[in-house]
């Protein structure tokens, strides 16, 4: 399950091998989830070189975060638009809600044996400074500057 909070993204895992660690691919491991054009290799502190949680064994293991790779999700009730572009199974998305920290989940449940490449699009609801606020900001600099240059003349 893909974790996506702000501008962070996490893997959360449960069970057969963690993403980017499956031992009998044509390729070795690790291989790197892309997102964006950006190759991140997620690092997993408490699993086995492998990644290996056996089914039904309630695995529930995270790992490390990655921030700026995508734009910030914002911190709203709102519904995600997902588009499988190559997958051999659906992808569910539990939209951003107050009740999950707005925090979306998107789960690529690859039910067959075997590791398979995944492509979705995600569209949502990116996170902006206000206007008002960046105005007040950068007021409240501008201030901030202004009282250091009169203690520094002496006035």
């Amino acid at each position: 399950m893909l974790k996506i909070q702000g501008d962070t993204v996490w893997w959360e895992h449960h069970e057969w091998a963690a993403p980017g660690l499956w031992e009998h691919g044509p390729v070795a491991p690790p291989l790197p989830t892309r997102i964006n054009g950006n190759d991140w290799y997620p690092y997993w502190a408490t699993l086995g070189p492998y990644g290996f949680c056996p089914p039904d064994s309630n695995c529930n293991y995270s790992s490390n975060t990655v921030s700026g790779l995508l734009p910030a999700l914002a911190a709203k009730d709102q519904t995600l638009q997902l588009v499988l572009l190559d997958a051999r199974t659906p992808v569910l998305v539990d939209n951003p809600s107050a009740a999950n920290g707005y925090t979306a989940s998107i789960l690529f449940d690859d039910e067959f044996a075997g590791a398979e490449w995944y492509r979705v699009a995600l569209t949502y609801e990116t996170s902006a400074v206000p206007v008002p606020a960046a105005a007040w900001l950068f007021g409240s600099a501008i201030a901030a500057m202004a009282g250091l240059r009169k203690r520094r003349s002496g006035r």
